[in-house]
């Protein structure tokens, strides 16, 4: 993968290893047009690269504002997913789905912000909601429309099914920025205001 992005976690254990795979374990492809799907495995609690995380991620300049991303993908989660229950630590209470950081990493605390499932869904039919978090101080909540960090009822991504997942980002110091994200052609968030006040020019988008 290290062909077409700069970094992916976890990167330690080949079996598990984020990655370009053939359909496995009874889940098939999104649609007809691709051979292949990005999958990776949490399997044990060695860190961020080792078991944490399923990410991958491409670093990037911005030296002048504003500058854009548009990005979409369908996700979905393995069918065997073993759910706990949300008071585990570190578990499947904690899904984030893309992350945008100071490079060069998707995680460089305090200095990132990711968009999350806040309530976060621990089962096949339980309703989760799109939530924005920021470690650092780059979003404002509320935001320029006096909205606050959650947002609009998500697809689960434990339900069995695939979801159209597309962000567009404007990425500015001032209150012009904005995150949209469309759920199956559906606008679920649409924040308004600052997207990066980070110093330097050193950043990285990430999806997972």
């Amino acid at each position: 993968m290290r062909d077409k992005w700069d970094g992916v976690w976890p990167d330690q254990n080949a079996t598990y290893n984020t990655a370009y795979r053939l359909p496995q374990r009874g889940i098939g492809l999104p649609h007809a047009n691709i051979t292949k799907y990005i999958a990776g495995s949490h399997y044990s609690s060695s860190g961020a690269n080792a078991g944490y995380n399923v990410i991958f991620w491409k670093n990037r300049t911005i030296a002048s504002y504003p500058a854009y991303t548009y990005v979409s993908w369908y996700q979905r989660v393995d069918d065997a997913w073993l759910f706990q229950d949300n008071l585990t630590p570190d578990k499947d209470n904690n899904i984030k789905m893309s992350a945008f950081s100071v490079c060069c990493s998707p995680y460089e605390l305090p200095n990132n912000w990711y968009l999350e499932y806040n309530p976060r869904p621990s089962s096949r039919t339980s309703i989760p909601a799109w939530h924005i978090n920021d470690d650092g101080a780059s979003l404002q909540s509320p935001d320029a429309n006096g909205r606050s960090w959650w947002w609009s009822e998500a697809v689960n991504p434990m339900s069995g099914g695939w979801a159209k997942i597309e962000q567009e980002i404007k990425y500015s110091r001032q209150s012009d920025g904005y995150i949209k994200l469309r759920e199956n052609g559906v606008l679920k968030v649409n924040y308004a205001g600052p997207t990066d006040k980070y110093a330097g020019t050193a950043r990285s988008e990430g999806i997972g």
